[in-house]
């Protein structure tokens, strides 16, 4: 017990409370100790809900949810892409991709296929109605990314993108 309350002690620190409860250490965060910095990935999710909520209620007005028109975007910008380069190209798992790419098809935007040379890979196109309702909606989109881009100024605008791919690199080193 006193060697665990030695090690505890090296704890001490003015965000650490120590407390000692049926004869075990316990270590506690004091009140908004934990609030002494901002949380970046907080900070990220807040600023993302922000601008789903924009986009999307520009793109509303076309029916279609900001993530998909990403991947009409996405699918229109390559050759009959895979799942495997849509979701390499938008950082989204297979899986995630997979499930949002069935409802784009159930709702007539794409058809999916395997090419003849690879019957396990799945390939996506856009049918002429999807085609059609990403062409719709680019005006929207650009509605929503003009407001973003005039809140920010070409000069923040083009900071913020080099900071969220430095961002994005360093989420793709393992955490281990």
């Amino acid at each position: 017990m006193k060697s665990s309350l030695r090690w505890a002690s090296q704890l001490r620190q003015p965000h650490v409370d120590l407390r000692r409860i049926k004869n075990k250490v316990c270590i506690y965060m004091k009140r908004g100790a934990h609030m002494q910095l901002p949380c970046l990935f907080l900070e990220v999710r807040k600023a993302e809900r922000q601008l789903s909520w924009l986009y999307g209620k520009c793109l509303g007005q076309n029916n279609l949810r900001i993530t998909q028109y990403g991947l009409l975007r996405a699918i229109a910008g390559l050759a009959e892409p895979s799942i495997t380069e849509i979701g390499r190209i938008l950082g989204i798992d297979q899986t995630t991709v997979t499930r949002n790419v069935d409802k784009l098809e159930q709702a007539g935007l794409v058809v999916c296929g395997h090419p003849l040379t690879d019957s396990r890979k799945k390939i996506v196109r856009l049918t002429p109605f999807g085609a059609d309702s990403l062409e719709k909606a680019h005006p929207l989109w650009g509605e929503a990314q003009q407001r973003v881009v005039a809140g920010l100024g070409d000069k923040d605008v083009q900071e913020l993108l080099r900071l969220l791919a430095k961002v994005s690199s360093i989420a793709e080193t393992d955490c281990d």
